[in-house]
């Protein structure tokens, strides 16, 4: 959000919302949700939510991510401290939920190049808990029907490799 929210403004620094809100206050369930990264219908604070419940929240409770100056994160779940019907709540923008057809990676990227980034769920092998840097590829353990991680795409590209040989990176 922050990065599309940046990219909507022509700002060169992202503003930095607030993910204890998203903590305290998404509740709901998801209509929207392709692909649950759990079988749950709710958020369930600092242990984990579906990303589509959250987004789907933004969108429909008519409020935006407070700034995290003026909603400090503290790591455990808390009341929310934030009136989503209050009509004063320095709405600051709004979020239309886009989904990208799934596997196709066409898609993906004109929408990476519209948005600034966009957020996917991938599988979390064993060997990701390892990665330090670089183009992390370990398809032989990632498992696509196990999506359990969210992450977000700001770019893609082509690596070569030393025998002259290309690989695509997201």
């Amino acid at each position: 959000l922050e990065i599309v929210l940046a990219k909507r403004r022509g700002d060169t620094k992202p503003q930095h919302l607030a993910p204890q809100s998203l903590v305290d206050c998404a509740t709901g369930s998801s209509a929207s949700a392709p692909v649950p990264t759990r079988r749950t219908t709710h958020c369930q604070g600092c242990f984990g939510c579906e990303p589509a419940i959250a987004v789907d929240f933004l969108a429909t409770a008519n409020w935006s991510v407070p700034l995290e100056s003026d909603y400090r994160y503290h790591g455990t779940v808390g009341a929310c401290a934030i009136d989503t019907h209050e009509s004063d709540n320095k709405k600051r923008w709004s979020v239309r939920p886009y989904a990208v057809p799934l596997m196709n990676e066409t898609a993906m990227a004109a929408a990476v190049v519209e948005y600034g980034a966009i957020m996917t769920v991938i599988d979390l092998p064993a060997s990701l808990y390892q990665y330090a840097g670089g183009v992390y590829d370990d398809a032989e353990h990632c498992n696509p029907n196990y999506p359990a991680h969210v992450v977000t795409i700001v770019g893609f590209g082509v690596e070569t490799m030393s025998d002259v040989s290309s690989k695509k990176y997201w």
